[in-house]
């Protein structure tokens, strides 16, 4: 029926279901209680299992019989699964609801299928399909997970002229879609618009603007909305205190960054990679490279494992500073463990042996690059031949070209 490989236990399976209806047909009413129950412990498997038993014994599956399923497909991300669920619905001739409908986009949303989910919004448009705020979210969601934020703010003034009750997920989808392309003006509006619905906001929404203000260069409005937010939102979201710190790190406010880092440690909010690699990047935007070498250091002391990110930005901080020393330190610490160098790792660590004429080290590096196939790029080549001109190794550098 639904195409699914049938496992050995299938037929156990089936005696278990003929045995709770042995002589009569079977009542529509149980066989949503087992599906439910089956739905409910996300037992996917089963629940297609159950559903081709019920066919087989003339007893069709009705549409709350799919829509149980479809809904444990979404909180499972079996978006393909939930979509063969919503096509098998339509070839029996039966009427999915708006339930259905938002739980089989949701599925697709929440898996890699969001184009898929779209596809299946639009197909509800002509439809008699009545469309509700929940499949409204659902694809304005979608929308989300595809960068499609003009798609969005569409599908979401659609539903202000329709007089739809928006809701905070609905909101944070459509922020968060205008967040993804930096489009901050259009974050602040619904932000605001949010508050004269007297929608409540929170962690999601708020970190959604101030990344979005972040992305676009306007820090000083990040901190405001950072700010003006309720205490107990920001005593708790790890997210808000990042999109923060990384506001100031684009600005290159790294003291305003370090203060924010240190707000979390006061108000005992949870720190991760993110917030220490944003925090490192601002040191190494202002040059406090023995800061970012202390909050690299930090990050084992709390258990937070270092990213390409934090190690980059700290090697370039000591670069920076014409520490080549403790970048070299650092570039070894990094290729011994798991963390992948790139390019711009390599380029901070030749530069940092160019300034301390440490010419032969920046050409060993140069050539591992070209061995391990990491790309050298004109910066590469311009700090190790910078290298060798100020170590009066013309030939070298010459060989280089």
């Amino acid at each position: 029926m639904l195409g699914l490989e049938v496992p050995l236990q299938s037929n156990a399976f089936f005696a278990v279901l003929n045995q709770a209806f042995p002589r009569h047909r079977p009542d529509p009413r149980i066989s949503t209680r087992i599906l439910s129950g089956l739905a409910r412990a996300r037992a996917i498997e089963s629940s297609c299992l159950a559903l081709s038993w019920q066919k087989m014994n003339m007893c069709a599956p009705n549409s709350y019989h799919y829509g149980a399923v479809i809904d444990a497909c979404a909180k499972t991300g079996m978006w393909k699964m939930a979509l063969q669920l919503f096509n098998d619905m339509l070839q029996n001739e039966l009427q999915p609801n708006p339930i259905t409908c938002s739980a089989a986009i949701s599925a697709c949303e929440k898996g890699s299928g969001w184009e898929a989910g779209l596809q299946l919004f639009g197909s509800m448009v002509p439809s008699t399909v009545e469309l509700d705020a929940i499949t409204c979210s659902a694809a304005i969601s979608a929308c989300e997970k595809g960068g499609r934020w003009e798609k969005a703010l569409q599908l979401f003034s659609g539903m202000v002229h329709c007089k739809m009750e928006s809701d905070t997920i609905c909101f944070n989808a459509t922020i968060s879609s205008c967040e993804k392309r930096g489009e901050w003006e259009m974050a602040l509006q619904l932000l605001r618009a949010m508050a004269q619905s007297k929608v409540q906001s929170n962690m999601i929404t708020r970190g959604a603007a101030i990344s979005a203000c972040e992305k676009s260069g306007e820090w000083k409005r990040a901190l405001q909305l950072f700010s003006e937010m309720p205490q107990n939102i920001i005593e708790s979201s790890t997210i808000v205190f990042n999109a923060a710190i990384s506001a100031c790190g684009q600005a290159g406010r790294w003291e305003n960054a370090v203060e924010l880092f240190s707000m979390m440690a006061r108000n005992v909010v949870e720190t991760d990679t993110i917030t220490f690699s944003a925090a490192v990047s601002a040191c190494e935007k202002g040059g406090e490279w023995d800061t970012a070498v202390h909050l690299l250091s930090a990050m084992q002391q709390c258990k937070v494992e270092a990213n390409t990110i934090s190690f980059t930005a700290t090697i370039g901080a000591c670069e920076k500073a014409g520490e080549w020393e403790k970048a070299l330190h650092l570039f070894n610490v990094m290729s011994s463990s798991v963390v992948q160098c790139n390019t711009i790792t390599c380029n901070a660590v030749i530069s940092a042996f160019e300034k301390g004429n440490e010419w032969a080290k920046a050409l060993q590096l140069f050539g591992v690059m070209q061995e391990s196939k990491v790309e050298s790029t004109t910066m590469s080549l311009s700090a190790a031949i910078s290298a060798c001109e100020k170590a009066g190794e013309w030939k070298k550098a010459l060989h280089l070209f």
